[in-house]
């Protein structure tokens, strides 16, 4: 569950701003619209910490890419969308789906086809006993 509500806050992020450090962007494309990004996306993280450490796998997920998938209680901190709208650096915080803990991501992501984001992002969950980092490759592909 609280997964899933980070997976969301990114999802949101997306649309609006954060901080994940970017691929390469084709020479090609350059038609890009962070902030103006609507329809349905597959998100996907690939944890790239071995297994065992830190955060763990996140499944894949689909949803809007929109300022209401952020989670209650969600702020973001930081929302930056470059002047040619192709990347977006951005830094949020939410509640644990618990409540007990806190997570925060930071991403950088870039607009590298018409239907397609390419970035990653580090994630950092705080609770009373315990915490937890990571550093996820992230694609996300326009399904409509």
């Amino acid at each position: 569950m609280a997964r899933r509500r980070l997976c969301a806050a990114l999802g949101a992020l997306l649309v609006n701003g954060c901080t994940l450090e970017a691929t390469e962007e084709p020479e090609s494309f350059k038609d890009c619209h962070f902030g103006e990004l609507s329809g349905t996306w597959r998100i996907e993280y690939q944890d790239q910490r071995p297994p065992g450490q830190g955060c763990g796998q996140i499944p894949t997920q689909t949803g809007l890419l929109d300022e209401d998938s952020l989670g209650p209680g969600c702020q973001i901190d930081q929302s930056n969308v470059s002047p040619d709208k192709c990347q977006l650096d951005m830094q949020a915080r939410c509640p644990t789906s618990d409540q007990l803990g806190t997570q925060t991501w930071i991403v950088r992501i870039r607009h590298v086809a018409v239907d397609e984001l390419q970035g990653t992002g580090q994630l950092a969950i705080n609770y009373p006993t315990g915490a937890c980092q990571s550093t996820y490759a992230i694609k996300a592909t326009k399904k409509e």
